[in-house]
This record gives structure tokens, sequence and C-alpha cells, in this order.
């Protein structure tokens, strides 16, 4: 099944948990199975995960805090009277007593309304007078002012309210809000150029390093846990998360005095760390973290001939910066005697004299 028919299998995987790490987990195996995951649609979305055009679909039941109550209310709808036309068609059409307010807001947040109008701060702004529209016009038809026909009509006047959408972070925060996972992208990416030459956090859990090697692990704090030592220092334990997955870690009293003013939730930072022996498992040890905004990654290269040195110099001497410079040769790194800039121009000529494959910034 997985093999032959693989939309069908992930959907049917993703499914039967809705568990968030196991819906994360089985979200990054589609991806890497190279099938295209669809966020959850007012109008596509059947219950469960289903697949649509070859590409695997949230179903509503997957969406948090939505009741099995409210997704039969708008299936029913739907199946009775045909896709909604827009936020107002669906308040009139649901019934408001089942699919409420609370309900409403956490479907626009989750991007089920997408299709609609993707504007979902203004959408949010919109659910007020939609709902009460709606509730109007119940009322009058109840009275006998209106007939069914009319309800398209009554809502027709309503318009979407003039508002900027919120930043690329907030709408992410929502999609993890009320979907367990950042769909539409990570809010790492925004620092990709600077952090992409590192290991990603599976990655680094399913190695085995020795001890003493140094690592940089980028992520970001999803959970804190302040604590006190017995001689009054604080301490805390967070877990960092990247697109791949996250790890807890332990930031001890020597560094958490330095560094406290990062380690706050929906921070990204970038920490470097020692691998200790502990409990007879390889840890990452927390010795320095630095926010993502400001991490200067350095340069790795690495070298067929001696001769490509003295090409290198030439090219990084005309890019003066404040990023080091390590070339590989002979089994070893070595640090080149000048720093160079973050340019792209920099990057393209290197990959040219050395393959994409021999640069790495981390």
């Amino acid at each position: 099944l997985k093999a032959n028919y693989p939309a069908e299998y992930m959907a049917a995987m993703l499914s039967s948990v809705m568990d968030v790490d196991k819906t994360t987990t089985y979200c990054e195996l589609a991806r890497r199975m190279g099938l295209t995951l669809l966020g959850p649609d007012i109008n596509k979305s059947a219950r469960n995960f289903c697949v649509s055009d070859g590409a695997v679909r949230f179903g509503l039941a997957a969406i948090w805090n939505i009741s099995d109550g409210v997704v039969d209310n708008i299936i029913a709808t739907r199946e009775g009277g045909g896709n909604f036309k827009s936020l107002p068609d669906f308040c009139r059409r649901v019934d408001l007593r089942i699919v409420n307010r609370r309900a409403i807001e956490v479907l626009i947040k989750s991007g089920a309304f997408d299709s609609l109008d993707p504007r979902r701060t203004a959408l949010l702004a919109l659910v007020e007078n939609a709902v009460t529209a709606a509730e109007n016009f119940r009322a009058e038809q109840n009275s006998g002012h209106f007939e069914l026909f009319d309800g398209e009509k009554y809502i027709s006047d309503i318009p979407v309210p003039d508002v900027e959408e919120k930043p690329k972070s907030v709408l992410l925060a929502w999609e993890k809000e009320t979907l367990g996972l950042y769909f539409s992208g990570h809010p790492l990416d925004e620092f990709r150029d600077k952090i992409g030459g590192l290991l990603t956090i599976k990655e680094i859990s399913e190695s085995n390093f020795i001890e003493g090697k140094r690592l940089k692990i980028a992520g970001l704090i999803t959970g804190l846990r302040r604590s006190t030592t017995q001689r009054g220092d604080t301490m805390c334990f967070i877990t960092l998360e990247d697109a791949t997955a996250r790890m807890e870690l332990t930031i001890f009293p020597s560094v958490y005095r330095k560094k406290k003013q990062l380690l706050e939730e929906n921070n990204a930072i970038v920490i470097e760390s020692i691998i200790e022996i502990y409990n007879n498992e390889p840890t990452p040890a927390v010795k320095e973290i630095i926010g993502a905004a400001q991490y200067k990654p350095d340069y790795y290269l690495t070298v067929g001939d001696d001769s490509q040195v003295g090409r290198i110099d030439d090219i990084c001497l005309k890019h003066r910066g404040t990023r080091s410079v390590l070339i590989r040769q002979l089994g070893s790194w070595q640090r080149r005697p000048y720093k160079v800039d973050d340019s792209r121009e920099l990057q393209a000529e290197l990959e040219e004299l050395l393959g994409r494959e021999n640069v790495r910034r981390s």
C-alpha cells in the first residue's frame, strides 16, 4: 500500500492518530515521500484525512477544539446545499447553536476558509457581524418576514473589514494552535540563510556522536520550565523544536545567567553545545546561546587540491566581513587569517569554484 498507493496510505495513517507528535511525524514522512499536503478546507475537507487530486488533505476532525458535532453539521450542511460561498453564507447556513463563534474562529485560524478569502485577520474581524446578521435573518425568517431563498441576498452586503493582516509569525502560531504543527511554513524559515547549514534536530537525535563533539543546534523554544537549585541559582529546561523534530535541553545556571533574556517561549535561537556522556547516552551540553537573528555562520570549505586555496583567498579578500573561513585539507580544518561577509555574491563565487556540496555555512 505504501509503495503503490502512498497518498491513500498516509491519509489512512494520519486518520488513525489524533496525537500532535504522531501527526507531525507522519506529515514530515509524507513530505519526504514527495506527497503534497493540503490544509483543511471548509468546502473540500472530509471528516478525516483524505486524498484530493493525489495530495493528502487535512480533515476537519483533525483541527483542535473542533467537536464531532461541529464537523457533522458542517458536512451535512455542505452536502445538503452545496459549497459555502463566503463566511457570511457559512454563518447563515450552519446551525450556530452547534457551530458557535469560537468554533468559527478556530476554523479561520486553521486556514479552513482560505479558499474563500485568504485574509484570516479580516475574517476574524468579520465573525461578529456575520454571526449577528445570520442570527437576525434566522429570527426574521421564523417570524415570516423572509423566505429561505432570501438569505443569500440578506447577507450579501456585509463587507469584509479592511484590516491589516497579522505578521507571518502570528499566522503560523495560529496554525500551530489549531493544527498542532506549523503548516504553511515555519518560524525558522526567515533565518534559513543563517541556519540552513546546521544539522536538523532529527539528524542530531538519530546520530551517535562521540564525547567532546561540538554541535550547533537551531530551533524554536516551544516549552520552558525554570527551576531553582539547592544553592538558589536559577536554571531551566527547554523544548527546542525545528521543522523535523524536537528535543529537551537543560540550561545550567552559568549559561542561564548570561542568556536569560533569550530564554522565552517562541524565541528562535542557536545553541552551541558539546556532547557529554550522561547515563551512558551522548547528550548535548549547552555552552552558549545566540539569538537566531544575530547568529553569524562561518564558512566551511572542502578543497580538492591545494591549488584552490589561493583562489579561495582571492575571492574571500574581496568580501571582508565578520565570519570565519575554515578550509578542510588532509582531513583537518584550518582557519584562514581573515573574515568575510555573508553576501550571496560570495556564496555564488565559492560554489562556482568548489561545487555547492563543498561549501557549507554553519
